[in-house]
């Protein structure tokens, strides 16, 4: 597995709730209705066919109703392509949830509920159109939490690879 070093990507943090290191992206603070985000431009068709993409997250409990993007993958710099597919931790009233969703409204795998504070170690991967997001509690070798699988009918190659996003973007 290839690590990325987060220190060559664009990050742009007027809202002072992004860190980055060689290898992690940590947010603190961030409200789900910011301008900070994390990207990494790969060219056009960077991001072509098949792919897997692993990554671990934990999220110290969420104190809003909200958003965050924690990957995705676009063909604009803005979010506004139907194409664009992300990986978002949602918040409603305490029932924090993981899942990949696409703009045109044809992709979505949910997680269902997962718990705060926990180490998650996330797998997604693209065969085809399908895209699997495997998730295990905490690591490589943790316990399968949660797998499921979904079909994206639009363009695959993509341009952006997203390492957050807080609101306003998505």
């Amino acid at each position: 597995m290839v690590l990325q070093d987060f220190t060559t990507w664009t990050e742009t943090d007027p809202d002072d709730c992004i860190t980055v290191t060689e290898t992690r992206v940590t947010w603190t603070a961030a409200d789900g209705d910011g301008d900070s985000y994390v990207v990494d431009d790969r060219g056009a068709g960077g991001i072509p066919g098949d792919f897997t993409h692993q990554f671990e997250v934990n999220i110290g409990g969420m104190a809003y109703l909200g958003t965050l993007v924690v990957w995705s993958l676009s063909n604009t710099a803005d979010f506004t392509n139907n194409e664009d597919v992300e990986l978002k931790i949602k918040d409603f009233f305490g029932d924090t949830t993981f899942g990949i969703y696409d703009w045109g409204g044809e992709l979505e795998i949910e997680s269902g509920a997962i718990t705060t504070d926990t180490l998650y170690f996330v797998t997604i991967a693209r065969v085809t159109k399908t895209y699997t997001l495997t998730m295990r509690t905490g690591s490589h070798t943790g316990n399968v939490f949660y797998t499921g699988n979904g079909t994206q009918t639009g363009d695959l190659a993509s341009r952006y690879l997203w390492g957050f996003v807080d609101g306003t973007h998505t």
